[in-house]
């Protein structure tokens, strides 16, 4: 109904990395082809073969996560997005970096920036390990299959490694001395640039912990009452303000006896029947369902799809709410017991300021009678 604290945390750390970094694979993928295109026409000095393949694969899993995030929009909210987003860009990093070896050292850091997007360490961990295992994995791989471009840096690793040339398979391969020449001149300076964005990383993602944290108190704050924590007034009017329709029920309650309890026994008793008032709407809260502080003692459920039928169950639900709640704290504040008048309405919610009008004349209707039926 209103964005709750769920909800500001869903989107700040699903919803919203998982559109950017969806929208950040698009983009690779259309460079990707970009630089296919170039090599095909010969502009670009890198093996058609290995190019072919790269694009291939990196099509494949990329085009297959947009589309099914494409038609199935709600998974955008959904916890396991941002794993799927993980294991292409995984893919992807592998891919490029075994076929096309040192023109595309940066993206070995792509899983790295991706986990930036979100706000989970255990997202960090997983893409620290994925660079990780690309820088290690690729240029041994790119060396074992002969991947490597050589025609563009033969002489680059001949002078660093002192490596000698051989044909193998009818095609040009360099051949470092040992293994240890590419741990010691590929994978070690890749593992500092990847160790040193991996800081990097985390504490961007502890910064946007920070960031989600504070955008929930500041909605807390701007939103919902200080002292029973339920919608204020000003969320109140938001939700006026809001073009919804379909059927809403109306629950209007006031606390009966406030302001004598003020008087006779001091603000802190009343405060405390105001939060037995509050905890026993909150209690019958849903996902449908908000409970608002209008002001004062005056309090409202708003329902959301609502019947006759699960409009009484609700008030039902909350009647044994409240009676539960005064049964244990009855030694707390002895002989404090809080009590409530409601009105009730239903209808479409087009006519809300209409329903609240007689939701209100039903509930000081029921006060009343309440007030009536006391025993002098």
């Amino acid at each position: 109904m209103l964005n709750s604290e769920h909800d500001i945390f869903l989107n700040e750390t699903e919803v919203r990395p998982n559109r950017y970094a969806t929208l950040v694979l698009f983009f690779l993928l259309g460079g990707q082809l970009f630089c296919f295109g170039l090599t095909e026409f010969g502009l670009f000095q890198v093996g058609k073969t290995e190019m072919r393949i790269a694009t291939l694969i990196s099509t494949v899993f990329i085009t297959s996560l947009l589309l099914l995030l494409g038609f199935r929009r709600s998974l955008f909210r959904w916890q396991g997005t941002k794993w799927m987003v993980y294991t292409v860009s995984t893919v992807f990093t592998m891919t490029i970096n075994t076929l096309l070896s040192f023109h595309t050292t940066m993206m070995l850091l792509f899983p790295i920036f991706v986990a930036m997007l979100y706000r989970s360490k255990a997202f960090g961990v997983a893409s620290m390990i994925a660079s990780t295992v690309a820088t290690v994995a690729t240029p041994i791989l790119g060396y074992v299959f002969h991947f490597w471009d050589i025609p563009l840096f033969k002489g680059l690793i001949a002078i660093a490694t002192g490596a000698t040339v051989e044909i193998v398979g009818g095609s040009t391969a360099i051949l470092p001395k040992s293994i240890l020449d590419i741990v010691l001149y590929l994978v070690l300076p890749r593992m500092i640039m990847v160790g040193s964005c991996g800081f990097l990383m985390f504490y961007v993602i502890r910064l946007g912990v920070d960031h989600v944290q504070t955008q929930i108190l500041l909605d807390r704050a701007n939103h919902c009452d200080a002292l029973t924590g339920l919608y204020n007034r000003a969320c109140f009017k938001q939700l006026l303000d809001t073009e919804k329709s379909g059927a809403v029920g109306l629950i209007f309650f006031d606390v009966n006896e406030l302001k004598v309890a003020n008087d006779t026994y001091g603000h802190e008793y009343g405060d405390m029947l105001l939060l037995r008032s509050a905890k026993s709407l909150t209690d019958v809260c849903d996902e449908h369902t908000a409970a608002f502080r209008l002001g004062g003692d005056e309090f409202l459920l708003v329902m959301e799809h609502a019947d006759r039928a699960a409009l009484d169950r609700k008030v039902e639900e909350w009647k044994s709410a409240l009676e539960k709640i005064n049964k244990e704290n009855m030694t707390e504040y002895e002989g404090l017991v809080c009590s409530m008048a409601h009105g009730c309405a239903l209808g479409d919610f087009s006519k809300f300021e209409e329903l609240l009008r007689c939701a209100d004349v039903e509930m000081y209707e029921t006060k009343a009678w309440m007030k009536e039926s006391q025993p002098d």
